[in-house]
This record gives C-alpha cells, sequence and structure tokens, in this order.
C-alpha cells in the first residue's frame, strides 16, 4: 500500500514526530557529563520521579496516588503491557484486542498464555460471545464517524468539601463566512486546548486562568525549609529573592516567610508553599495579591479606635455631673443631724 501511494498509517510505532524542546536536550547533557549518572537506577524509580508523577496526576485528574506502593516508572509500554498480561492473565484466558490496535496487545497476552481469535467482522447488531458467558452486542455501527465532545453540570458532593470538575465552555468561531464550534475545558490535558481549521487558516484556543503582568520578576536566591523534629512534615519554610524591575531598580535581597510577605509596586508576595523541581532542586511558590483599599481599610479601623475611645470619654464625663447633683439631692434631703455625721 505505501508502494501505491496511500497514506498508511502504523499503530505499531509510537515513534514521535517532533523533536524534544532544547532545555531537555540541554539537561540531559549537563547530566550526562557528571560522573555519578550513569549506574542503573533502582527497581522502583527516583523518589523524585516517583513524587513528580503523583504530582502530575493529583494536579490534572485529582487523583491521589502514593508514590511508593501505585508508581513504577517502566523503560516502555511494551514492559507494562507484559507485566499486566503476566499478572492478570491465566492459561487460556480470552483477550479482547482492538483490531486494528497495537500489536504488543496481541503479542504480550499470546505470551502470557491468552487467546486472542478473532470474533469476525463487528456490524450492526453483531455479538461477540466470550467464555464465562459474557456477550457483547453492537447496538450501533458506524464505518465512518466523528467524536463529539460535550459536557454537563457537575452536582457538588455533599460528601465532598470542593469541587473537583474544572470549568468548561462551547466556543463558537467564526471566520471567512464559516463558523465552527468547540467544548474546551480547564485543567484538563485533554480538552484544555483545540485546533479548528477554517478557510486553510488553523486556529489554537485554549481555555485557562488570565495571566497579568506584574511589571517586575523575581529572582530566587536560595529557598530553606525547616523540618519538625524527627524529620517528619515541614516547620517552615522561606526563600531569598531579589527584585527584577527596571523602574525601581535594587540590588538588595529580601526575604519571604510564611509570616512575612514581600511589599512591592502595591503587590503582597506570600510564601504559599513549594514542589520538588528534580535533579534535587526545589521550586517556591508565591501568592500574590493587589488590594489598592488597604490604606482605606486602615483608615477606617483607626476611626472605629477613635470613635470607641471618644464614646468612652463622653460616657464618663456625662455621668460623672449626674453623680455630683444626685449627691448633693440626697444631701439636702437628710435631716441636719445626720448631714452633720455624714461631714463629721
Amino acid at each position: 500500500m505505501n508502494k501505491e501511494g496511500k497514506n498508511v498509517i502504523s499503530l505499531g510505532i509510537g515513534s514521535p514526530d517532533l523533536p524534544p524542546h532544547p532545555d531537555v536536550i540541554k539537561v540531559l547533557q549537563e547530566e550526562s557529563a557528571k560522573p555519578n549518572t550513569h549506574a542503573y537506577q533502582s527497581y522502583k524509580g527516583s523518589p523524585v520521579l516517583r513524587n513528580a508523577f503523583a504530582g502530575w496526576y493529583k494536579k490534572w485528574y485529582a487523583v491521589d496516588l502514593n508514590a511508593d506502593t501505585e508508581i513504577l516508572p517502566l523503560i516502555g509500554s511494551k514492559e507494562g503491557i507484559m507485566h499486566i498480561c503476566m499478572t492478570y492473565l491465566n492459561e487460556g484466558d480470552f483477550v479482547l484486542i482492538p483490531n486494528p490496535g497495537y500489536p504488543t496487545y496481541k503479542s504480550t497476552a499470546t505470551i502470557a498464555g491468552g487467546k486472542c481469535d478473532s470474533l469476525g467482522e463487528v456490524t450492526t447488531n453483531s455479538q461477540l460471545k466470550i467464555h464465562g458467558g459474557f456477550v457483547f452486542t453492537v447496538n450501533e455501527f458506524m464505518p465512518h464517524a466523528r467524536r463529539e465532545i460535550s459536557f454537563k453540570p457537575a452536582e457538588k458532593n455533599s460528601d465532598d468539601d470542593q469541587l473537583r470538575e474544572s470549568a468548561a465552555a462551547e466556543v463558537e468561531i467564526s471566520i471567512a463566512g464559516k463558523t465552527k464550534t468547540m467544548w474546551l475545558k480547564r485543567n484538563s490535558p485533554q480538552y484544555e486546548s483545540g485546533t479548528i481549521d477554517l478557510s486553510g487558516q488553523p486556529l489554537r484556543a485554549r481555555f485557562t486562568t488570565g495571566q497579568t503582568s506584574l511589571g517586575f520578576s523575581l529572582e530566587l536566591v536560595d529557598f530553606k525549609r525547616e523540618m519538625n523534629p524527627g524529620q517528619v512534615g515541614n516547620a517552615a519554610y522561606s526563600s531569598m529573592v531579589r527584585v527584577l524591575d527596571k523602574a525601581h531598580p535594587a540590588d538588595d535581597k529580601q526575604l519571604i516567610a510564611l509570616n512575612q510577605p514581600l511589599s512591592h509596586n502595591g503587590f503582597r508576595l506570600y510564601q504559599s508553599s513549594f514542589r520538588e523541581a528534580g535533579h534535587g532542586k526545589e521550586a517556591s511558590i508565591f501568592s500574590v495579591a493587589y488590594d489598592p483599599g488597604r490604606p482605606l481599610k486602615y483608615a477606617g479601623s483607626l476611626m472605629i479606635c477613635v470613635g470607641i475611645t471618644t464614646m468612652f470619654y463622653m460616657r464618663a464625663y456625662s455621668f460623672m455631673p449626674r453623680l455630683r447633683v444626685e449627691s448633693s439631692q440626697r444631701n439636702d434631703a437628710l435631716p441636719l443631724e445626720q448631714i452633720l455625721k455624714v461631714s463629721a
């Protein structure tokens, strides 16, 4: 078919069609030049790599994985598929695999003792009977189909304090009299962005959070993390930074800690968290707050304090004359003998 000039898509290979990012190649070159990076890795992989996998699944899929017991780095997909077949398949078990599909599915299942015999052509209302009495019925078959993606509102679970589902939006894009719609979902590796082709002009749309320039940048000079006694949990962490601002140049270093934010150009930067950046390094994470009404809040608090103090002294001042008048009135009502006794 290739000789006939047909464009054959091979499902048996997964060779990348794009080169790695230059930064990746640079890091590989730097690490390969170190004398202590040429030994075999442990059977479980390095903790930094496994923790990075766990963090990626938590960020994009809201799935909690134990980096020590639920993650195992592999040298490739074939190794993982082979071990899955060896784990779950017994001699003579029947295996359903797609056709056409990845040839490794059939070869690894056969090596593990499974059966992958063809069950015939898939058509509408056709049935697939497999071992164990299971029957699969094809309700509808479309030789040529296009996938359509749609989303529906998610109801918050009463047992969950936070709704894990991210926002989704259906957008309509028009150009040169042609219109096309597409769904985008925020924080989704698969649906966060999409590409459409209208009039030969590809356009890539992305649904993500907005970004605002602060007008300055930070250079992380040093990061320190203090552990609790027994090296269990983080007691505190702080970052030494240098502010890079052309409008307000400053060369001095400043500290950002949990209870010590950095104020610059109307922004306040707080030490929020940190994460493992790999290669024994840590990345510091800051949260940024901009509150132009902060002086008004302080002025309002000061006015409240002044008002409370003024009311206190006014009540005390107005109460003292009344006490004197009442005391004098009571003394006038007493007999002369008692007045003399009181004065005495």
